[in-house]
Order: C-alpha cells, then structure tokens, then sequence
C-alpha cells in the first residue's frame, strides 16, 4: 500500500480498481480466518501514517508492517527499492520522522515492526549513507588521480615509463600527436 488515498496509490501502482480487488480478496482472507497484514513501503506519497490506518482498517487490514524506503540493492532479492525515485530519497531528518509517525501508530493499530528494528534502522541509516559517499569519494579520487597523471605526462611535465623501460622522447612525441 502506497497511500491513504484510493486515487493517489491507484495511480502510482498504474491499477485502476486495485484497491476494490484488495477489499474483496480480504473479505475471503477473513472467512477462511486469516488475519491480513498491509505491507507499507515508507515513501513520500505517505505524508501522513496516521491517516493510513482508516483507510486500509476499511479495506479489512488487521494490522501493518512497514518496509525501509531503499535506494540502493543491498544484496537481497527484494525488488522494493529505487536509485531514482523521488519517493523513497530521504533526507536523514525526513526519515528518523517517518519511523517516528510509524512507531507511534502502535496506539491505534497493531505495527508488526519491532519498535527496536525502527529504532535500529534509525540509528543504521547514517552510516550506510556514510560508507556509500566514502566509496564513492575513493572512485573518484582514484579516477582523479589517473587524469592527473595523464595531464601531467602529456603536458610535458614527466616522463612516460612502462614497466622499467623509459619512452623515449620521439614515442611521447608521436603519443601527444595522436
């Protein structure tokens, strides 16, 4: 589920009439005596938990388990994420806020996240955008170096070498040609 709103998760999931076959589906889950639980990715078309919960209470949910809004594959087989979706990239402040509405709805409906699974993606979160930018500082100062050096050589500045071997000045004459 993508939003207390039929239009807006409607929409985003490109599936006209979805929220009236989830209805129907429940209404059986409820005769055979299962208890349906709402899958919630947190995203931004959620400004609102607390607003979700009439909603999917009416569709026939029982209670609700939230997904971390993913940016990045993290080795797992989840399709459930978006290196360029606008709707799961978080500021750090925007998401400790969402876990935040999200823990507190356990007043009004039963969250099947632990309140120390939130808290722990929380205090997790940081530090995997740490480690990322740290990665990606590491490539391109490694691609920076290599420029560097190639600037440098063909600029005139050092002398080419392969291996132990010296090019001699007519070969980085007929390299800066080419």
């Amino acid at each position: 589920m993508l939003s207390p709103k039929v239009a807006d998760h409607e929409a985003n999931r490109g599936l006209n009439g979805l929220s009236e076959r989830i209805e129907q589906q429940l209404l059986e889950c409820h005769e055979l005596g299962m208890n349906p639980v709402a899958q919630v990715t947190i995203s931004k078309l959620i400004r609102d938990y607390r607003a979700l919960v009439p909603f999917l209470q009416d569709l026939g949910f029982e209670a609700i388990a939230f997904s971390y809004p993913q940016g990045v594959r993290l080795g797992s087989s989840s399709l459930a994420w978006s290196a360029d979706s606008e709707l799961v990239r978080f500021t750090d402040h925007e998401l400790a806020k969402a876990f935040d509405q999200v823990d507190a709805l356990r007043e009004v409906v039963q969250v099947n996240n632990p309140h120390a699974s939130l808290e722990n993606l929380v205090m997790t979160t940081l530090p995997l955008v740490l480690r990322q930018l740290q990665q990606e500082r590491d490539r391109l100062a490694t691609e920076l170096q290599g420029l560097a050096s190639a600037i440098s050589t063909l600029s005139g500045k050092t002398t080419l070498t392969r291996g132990t071997h010296r090019i001699s000045p007519a070969g980085i004459a007929r390299i800066r040609a080419a």
